[in-house]
């Protein structure tokens, strides 16, 4: 990932540029430090057994957490002080000291004007550093993701999609969720894509589908559901997902699969690229 700068953005109570390319003597704020940028350490469950050694368990990886050291460069012949540069950062957090996980603050990767990652951001910690020999901010902030995340959806269209053996090509350079829409051609007892790469992480919905029938599928963090719309009317049919099934992730660059049946078409697949890190 190339990038230029950091922007800490208030959504609305202003933002602070932090260039590390192109950095000016005459820029209000200097970036002295930033930890966090790379991919987040993962726990590893490994048990250690008798006579048998480990046996993996599972792996998670922690929530990034940033820390950003800003340095104050006043203009006293322009009016901008020390006391004013440090006031503007406040006021970026103002507005997240609530107890809403509505996003106020967003931590941006950009290269030159153009946004290419984000993460939001909850200020843990504030130092002014008031008695440092030069005038500094030290924040700490936590995010709720391990993961940078794309600015804008990429939406695939259905028709640019193969049948019965779909393959997409994934941008960024984590997992992430996908949210997608069959319509079906004709009566469907049970559709099945099973990963050609990873055969055990199949998707399966055991339903009486019919000719017309819109299946909409999403395994996005958060807002996970499995629907069918029938006439105009979209029911809830999560409990048709099979037992051994899982709520499939698409990986970085391509990912290949194939489904039971021919008799279905895609209408559009959308998902938002991840990163592990700049």
């Amino acid at each position: 990932m190339i990038f230029t700068k950091v922007r800490i953005d208030g959504l609305g109570n202003g933002y602070v540029d932090l260039p590390i390319v192109g950095a000016l003597p005459s820029d209000p704020y200097i970036l002295l430090g930033i930890d966090g940028l790379g991919p987040t350490e993962v726990d590893v469950s490994v048990t250690n057994t008798l006579y048998q050694g480990g046996i993996f368990q599972g792996r998670r990886p922690q929530l990034r957490e940033v820390g950003i050291r800003i340095g104050l460069n006043p203009d006293y012949a322009g009016g901008v002080t020390v006391e004013s540069l440090r006031e503007a950062i406040y006021r970026i957090f103002a507005g997240s000291s609530d107890m809403s996980d509505t996003e106020k603050v967003v931590l941006q990767i950009r290269n030159g004007a153009y946004e290419i990652a984000r993460t939001p951001v909850y200020l843990k910690r504030l130092d002014p550093a008031l008695f440092s020999k030069d005038p500094e901010v030290i924040l700490t902030m936590a995010t709720k993701s391990s993961t940078f995340e794309a600015p804008a959806l990429v939406v695939i269209s259905g028709g640019t999609i193969s049948i019965p053996s779909p393959s997409f090509t994934i941008q960024g350079t984590a997992a992430t969720g996908w949210l997608f829409q069959v319509k079906f051609l004709s009566t469907v007892s049970s559709w099945k894509l099973t990963d050609v790469n990873r055969p055990g992480e199949k998707l399966q919905i055991d339903y009486a589908f019919v000719a017309n029938d819109i299946l909409t599928f999403d395994s996005t963090p958060g807002a996970r559901k499995i629907t069918v719309t029938r006439g105009g009317v979209e029911t809830n049919i999560i409990f048709a997902l099979s037992a051994d099934s899982v709520w499939r992730l698409l990986y970085p660059s391509t990912n290949n699969f194939t489904a039971n049946t021919s008799s279905y078409q895609w209408l559009s697949v959308t998902y938002r690229p991840q990163f592990l890190g700049v």
